[in-house]
């Protein structure tokens, strides 16, 4: 099990898988990084820095798209991350943002069979997502589908082995 400590406060999180993870963490670097200036981000594969918080409202705005404006998608894992995200930006108090995590904590599967769907599930809904959003003739965002860290990240979603 590994700890995550945020904020004053540690909890104990259930091994996932590492791409899971990953956006887990960028989505903890995006939330933390609105409340305190910009954070970066080393890409591997090139080098470069990116802001985690330029990634963030391209990844947000893409969000937005998929799951406020169309409420279809609201029982899919993307749209569930960003509606627990958004419960943790609105928690006015470290107790309700440790009750919140607690409570997701509990609600992640046991198994590592259970794990490993989810983060299958969840893969395959931001993948779907991306290209769901790029699809449009012309996004309200060109940038989420031109913006290489972001396509690299949705493609290896997309060929990533359950």
């Amino acid at each position: 099990a590994a700890t995550l400590e945020t904020e004053g406060y540690a909890v104990t999180m259930r091994p996932m898988s590492s791409m899971l993870l990953l956006l887990l963490s960028l989505m903890l670097g995006v939330a933390q990084a609105g409340m305190s200036g910009t954070a970066t981000l080393e890409t591997e594969a090139t080098g470069r820095s990116t802001t985690v918080t330029a990634l963030g409202k391209l990844r947000m705005a893409m969000l937005e798209w998929y799951c406020i404006q169309s409420a279809e998608h609201a029982a899919e894992r993307p749209c569930m991350n960003h509606a627990f995200m958004t419960k943790m930006r609105q928690a006015a108090t470290p107790e309700a943002k440790r009750a919140l995590v607690q409570e997701r904590s509990h609600a992640m599967p046991a198994t590592e069979e259970g794990r490993k769907s989810l983060a299958l599930q969840s893969r395959q809904g931001y993948a779907r997502m991306y290209k769901a959003y790029c699809a449009q003739p012309q996004p309200k965002i060109p940038e989420v589908c031109s913006n290489d860290s972001l396509k690299k990240m949705y493609q290896a979603f997309e060929t990533a082995a359950p």
